[in-house]
């Protein structure tokens, strides 16, 4: 029952990110800086709603205990989140094609180092955006930090998984034109995954050692002040 839950979370979510790819279509040839303000929302919603996204949880692979349960949770979220992107790109096919196929296209062709290195610095920002705002909440401060790391996300075109996969289902409407592109297609989807699940881990793994850091600073703080008490006890007590 738990994963059915978080499969049909994971849906919506996918649901949410493509819906605000579609509105950052129509505003994509209007301006850059107000197609990535929109792209933005549909992390925003997510996160207000509790949706699922795969690449806000990576970071669970670092607990301990249980790896495999939480490495298919991960799973589970990125196929409904797939499930998701995939039913807003088909109803919308009709909408957006040729703006989706502009935008597409340059991607099918882009070299494998590329697109790792775009989608493992969206993972990134992701995380970061998603993290700041569970950490401030859902008041200005952590809409603020979520809306600024994912608009990044758009302005600099790094590839984020869900939103090339609505391009890729909007702009390919044609049996031809899937065959066709059917490899580039699941490469850049693959490809964008592993990269954003790459970057969302580089970033929980240095903010969990940073923490370790102050962490042990705080124990250090507490070892010494309880070995200071001790020893002031021991003189009141030698002197009584």
């Amino acid at each position: 029952m738990k994963t059915l839950k978080y499969f049909v979370s994971a849906i919506l979510g996918g649901m949410a990110i493509a819906l605000g790819s579609a509105a950052s279509l129509v505003l994509s040839s209007e301006s850059k800086i107000a197609s990535a303000f929109v792209f933005s929302f549909g992390f925003l919603a997510a996160a207000i709603l509790e949706l699922g996204i795969f690449t806000d949880k990576p970071s669970m692979l670092f607990q301990k205990g249980h790896i495999d349960r939480h490495l298919a949770r991960v799973i589970v979220l990125l196929l409904g989140n797939i499930i998701g992107a995939v039913i807003i790109g088909a109803a919308s096919i009709t909408m957006f094609n040729s703006i989706a196929k502009d935008i597409i296209e340059p991607k099918l062709i882009a070299s494998p180092v590329s697109i790792l290195v775009g989608s493992v610095l969206c993972g990134i920002l992701i995380h970061i955006g998603m993290h700041g705002y569970h950490k401030a909440g859902a008041g200005f401060t952590g809409c603020a930090v979520l809306i600024l790391a994912t608009s990044v996300i758009s302005v600099c075109e790094f590839d984020c998984c869900l939103q090339n996969i609505f391009y890729i289902v909007c702009a390919f409407d044609r049996y031809k034109l899937y065959i066709n592109n059917a490899a580039p297609a699941i490469f850049l989807t693959l490809g964008a995954a592993l990269g954003n699940i790459i970057g969302a881990l580089i970033f929980a793994a240095f903010y969990k050692i940073k923490n370790m850091e102050k962490q042990d600073r705080s124990h250090g703080r507490h070892r010494s002040h309880k070995s200071h008490h001790h020893s002031r006890s021991e003189d009141s007590q030698k002197q009584a």
